[in-house]
């Protein structure tokens, strides 16, 4: 079956709206998950998972694209970001939302269960990018997405490669080209690239 895969670049800098939300790093990041979901029109209804899902990440953006009658998953490794996630889950009432303690990589949980997989800044430090896409396509059911956003060429560029490799179809990916917040003090004059790969499970 042929795949279709498109490339875009897009600099957010040039972009007023988008320029506004850049104040902070987790805002840009923010940005860039709700234009994810508008690609794959996630539902009211569905069901779906963030892996590494952190403190917070995205876990509210999701619950209101799922609405109530939907589920959320999130998992993370760590800890302490697990309570902190969970803490920010009761104080805003979402009810429809879990987060679990695991390896993103090796969640145990069943197959075929999300409409919608999705991770954010995840692969950087894994020495096996591929087995998080194997969990991630295992996860989803047949029809559902499978999303992943990483900064970074190398890794970022291979992300394509990784979702054919895998069994994915309509493999989309997004370039997009952010600056560093200028208060980091690690922030490079150089812009960084953000890719957003997009499959879905057959």
């Amino acid at each position: 079956m042929q795949v279709a895969e498109k490339q875009v670049v897009h600099t957010l800098d040039s972009e007023p709206t988008h320029r506004r939300r850049l104040g902070r790093p987790a805002d840009a990041l923010r940005t860039h998950a709700e234009f994810l979901m508008d690609q794959v029109s996630l539902r009211s209804g569905d069901e779906v998972i963030d892996l590494g899902c952190g403190p917070s990440g995205i876990l509210d953006l999701l619950a209101d694209r799922v609405g109530p009658c939907g589920r959320v998953v999130g998992i993370d490794a760590n800890p302490h970001h697990v309570a902190r996630a969970r803490a920010f889950v009761d104080r805003w009432g979402l009810a429809h939302v879990s987060v679990e303690e695991g390896d993103a990589a090796r969640t145990g949980l069943p197959s075929a269960s999300y409409d919608f997989a999705h991770a954010q800044l995840l692969q950087i430090d894994r020495a096996d990018p591929a087995a998080l896409v194997t969990e991630m396509v295992r996860l989803a059911k047949p029809g559902g997405w499978v999303v992943i956003s990483e900064a970074g060429v190398y890794l970022g560029g291979r992300l394509s490669d990784l979702f054919h490799e895998a069994g994915l179809v309509n493999v989309h990916v997004d370039i997009r080209a952010t600056r560093a917040h200028k208060d980091v003090p690690y922030a490079l004059t150089l812009p960084r690239l953000l890719f957003m790969t997009i499959g879905r499970k057959a």
